[in-house]
């Protein structure tokens, strides 16, 4: 199993279980995820029948709710960071902005440290562009998540919902993740 981990604060972020497919360019990934229904009531079956008694033992106690498998699985958490929808001029896109060119200024710098050469940096840069872009141009479609850390000058993962599909669908930076093999 492969854990991607974000390069900047070692949280865990996704894992290889998930649909990944590499969109701008290879630039960033997008993950495919689904809600799933937990219970919070615990069920030890030890083989035992039903009693006659209670004849209700396999009747819902109301204890069950829906989560996003990958936000379970790897503790992330819904950051009001960027809340307001919309509208592209508001001060919350604003204070994206400010956040996003500060991310991909010390994502650059680890690309560099990493031997990474001008060529790959300029394309990443591109491609990064493409990608903001189109994040601003359906800024209010987004939800953005922290990893359990909560850093949030970290990486923040972008939930969104494509048409027609109702899954939702997930946005990470591929060259902010590190990938570890258990």
């Amino acid at each position: 199993m492969k854990i991607y981990k974000d390069i900047f604060t070692g949280d865990e972020m996704l894992s290889d279980t998930f649909k990944v497919t590499e969109v701008f360019g290879g630039t960033i990934y997008e993950v495919e995820t689904k809600m799933v229904t937990k219970s919070n009531s615990a069920n030890y079956d030890i083989g035992a029948n039903a009693s006659e008694e209670e004849a209700d033992e396999g009747v819902d106690d109301g204890q069950s709710y829906s989560v996003n498998n990958l936000v379970d699985a790897h503790q992330l958490s819904e950051t009001a960071a960027y809340p307001e929808k919309k509208n592209p001029n508001n001060p919350n896109a604003i204070l994206y902005t400010q956040y996003i060119r500060a991310y991909l200024k010390k994502l650059v710098e680890h690309l560099k440290e990493s031997g990474k050469d001008e060529r790959e940096i300029g394309a990443f840069q591109a491609n990064a562009q493409a990608f903001v872009k189109e994040v601003m141009g359906k800024y209010g479609e987004f939800s953005w998540y922290t990893g359990s850390s909560m850093d949030p000058e970290a990486m923040l993962p972008m939930k969104f919902y494509k048409e027609g599909n109702p899954n939702p669908f997930f946005y990470f930076w591929k060259d902010g993740l590190k990938e570890e093999k258990y």
